[in-house]
């Protein structure tokens, strides 16, 4: 009877994958980010603890040399296969991304917009007893203004209704809430990113220049555009893969902005403080939005956003910092992304919410 060559070969590719992972895990673990942590825990006590575990875990999940070719390779198999960006990400019609932060519901979410409005006006007013102005710009999702690129995508019945809530409960406190979905437009969104466009950046600063100091828009010249594939890519992990593999970028053209005088970002000792603070979230920190704002107010701005820093990070710095305890902008700029306002606050931000000064 001829032997069956299936189980031999089955044995042989199983070997092959475990030579192929310990391989890789050799490597991981002589990478100096893995050589860092490990020494912290190679004491017996922190063995005992599972703290050594708990390292070699952590170099394992993120530190293994084939491990951005293989969240690639997924990234491709499911948007291909499935048009699926992940559990961050849902692809769109053309090639659009939208973040799912802005599609889902959150719990108890009046409750948060409520508790960090209150916090919005105890602040104004806490601001203007020091001759400051708080100015509040709200950020609509993309998924609102660009709803026409959804195409199948639901949006959850609370992220359609949490606009009205937003305007609503703004209203009631009187707060000088500067709704930027009135003036944005789909095009002032990137196609492969959260954030807007260098042009949409210009329309929103111009729009709060004019709603607060009354100042007309100027016209500046856009510079050549040039392939961009924005943060979208990164969340469904493709942006490892050759371009041709990828969803066909965004067209970024700048905007040829005057130099400013000073710089719109850390202060300089031998320069007046700006009098114009702004911040925010990335959305201040991407598409030349503080450049914008420069070019409205026609005068520097000291941008202090943080990346990734939700509802209050940025403002819980800035409010703590020499740069506010030591001078006195007149008019503080305080972008918030619509998405933010509903999602669960966490204890830092809680001590932030209670503390208006």
């Amino acid at each position: 009877m001829k032997p069956n060559p299936a189980p031999r070969f089955t044995a042989l590719v199983f070997l092959a994958i475990l030579l192929c992972g310990v391989w890789q895990a050799s490597l991981a673990l002589r990478s100096p980010d893995a050589s860092s942590r490990l020494e912290n825990t190679a004491t017996w006590p922190e063995f005992l603890a599972g703290h050594t575990a708990e390292a070699v875990n952590h170099v394992m999940a993120h530190d293994l040399p084939a491990d951005p070719w293989l969240r690639a390779a997924g990234g491709l198999w499911r948007w291909r296969l499935f048009a699926s960006g992940g559990p961050q990400v849902r692809f769109g019609c053309h090639d659009t991304l939208f973040l799912t932060e802005e599609l889902r519901p959150w719990p108890d979410a009046d409750r948060a917009i409520a508790r960090r409005l209150d916090a919005l006006a105890a602040r104004t007013k806490s601001l203007a007893q020091r001759g400051i102005t708080l100015t509040i710009a709200l950020v609509p999702d993309k998924s609102r203004i660009a709803a026409a690129e959804l195409c199948g995508i639901t949006r959850s019945r609370q992220a359609d209704q949490r606009l009205t809530s937003i305007r609503t409960a703004a209203a009631q406190r009187s707060l000088a809430l500067i709704d930027l979905s009135t003036i944005l437009r789909p095009e002032d969104f990137l196609r492969t990113d959260t954030h807007w466009t260098p042009q949409g950046a210009a329309r929103a600063a111009f729009a709060i220049a004019q709603a607060t100091q009354n100042l007309p828009a100027s016209a500046f010249a856009s510079g050549p555009a040039t392939p961009y594939w924005g943060d979208l890519i990164r969340l469904t992990s493709l942006d490892a893969l050759p371009p041709r593999l990828r969803p066909g970028p965004d067209q970024l053209a700048t905007i040829q902005y005057p130099k400013p005088e000073t710089s719109g970002g850390l202060l300089d000792d031998d320069a007046p403080a700006p009098n114009i603070v702004l911040i925010g979230t990335s959305f201040s920190r991407n598409g030349q939005f503080d450049r914008a704002l420069e070019a409205a107010f026609r005068q520097p701005v000291l941008n202090v956003a943080r990346d990734g820093g939700g509802f209050a990070e940025a403002a819980r710095r800035y409010f703590a910092s020499p740069a506010y305890r030591d001078t006195k902008p007149r008019q503080i700029i305080w972008e918030i992304p619509e998405r933010v306002l509903p999602q669960p606050i966490s204890p830092d931000e809680a001590s932030f919410l209670d503390s208006p000064d």
